[in-house]
């Protein structure tokens, strides 16, 4: 159905699947910006601007969004966009991933957020602290604030949340390389048991990296 398109689309973008943000982009019907649904066709299209690369303007987009709709749920979501499209153009000028990092704590800031959208912003906060060679606050980040939050979240809730276990796994992975890059192996080790013990889908890749890591070093 509609809805479902639209949540499509959405799943697209937050994975970086190019090809699918267009084609759900593509999908969605005629006069979806009438009425409630107009910010969220506003939301489509500046997306859409941005896995066309035209990031700068994509901003702007985000930016109306988020004055003209403070309380409206779409503006958490709006923030974390908007610091996609900065740190996207933080591989030409490194102080966008700071600008970046603002936006993705102005969504945190956001009542609306769910807990996905949440750990997905702390997530993207981490991948700017990497891509500052602050690599010390980038594993603090992914551990802390993702993959601790998130089995926190698990025990408090006993209710399994696919959506916020793909933020989980990537912050679990992404610690892991972090590590291993520093050859911090037994740290590497206990990260990835995180998630062989929660059973997420990534589970076996986790012990094939943890059964590399122990065979080479």
């Amino acid at each position: 159905g509609q809805e479902r398109r639209r949540e499509q689309q959405v799943d697209a973008v937050l994975r970086e699947d190019r090809d699918g943000a267009a084609r759900g982009m593509r999908e969605l019907p005629d006069g979806q910006a009438e009425g409630d649904d107009r910010h969220e066709g506003e939301a489509h299209a500046a997306d859409a601007m941005a896995e066309l690369g035209d990031f700068s303007t994509a901003i702007l987009s985000f930016e109306e969004i988020i004055t003209r709709t403070p309380t409206n749920e779409l503006v958490g979501r709006a923030w974390i966009r908007k610091g996609y499209c900065q740190a996207a153009l933080g591989v030409d000028d490194p102080k966008r991933y700071e600008e970046a990092m603002e936006s993705y704590k102005a969504a945190l800031s956001s009542l609306q957020l769910t807990p996905d959208l949440r750990l997905e912003a702390e997530w993207r906060i981490g991948l700017c602290l990497e891509k500052l060679d602050r690599a010390d606050e980038a594993v603090e980040q992914y551990v802390a604030r993702v993959v601790y939050r998130y089995l926190e979240d698990q025990t408090r809730t006993g209710t399994p949340d696919a959506a916020s276990a793909i933020w989980f796994t990537r912050a679990a992975f992404a610690a892991a390389d972090v590590l291993e890059k520093r050859k911090e192996w037994r740290g590497a080790v206990r990260i990835l048991q995180r998630v062989i013990e929660v059973g997420v889908p990534a589970a076996h890749d986790a012990q094939d990296r943890i059964d590399k890591i122990r065979k080479e070093n």
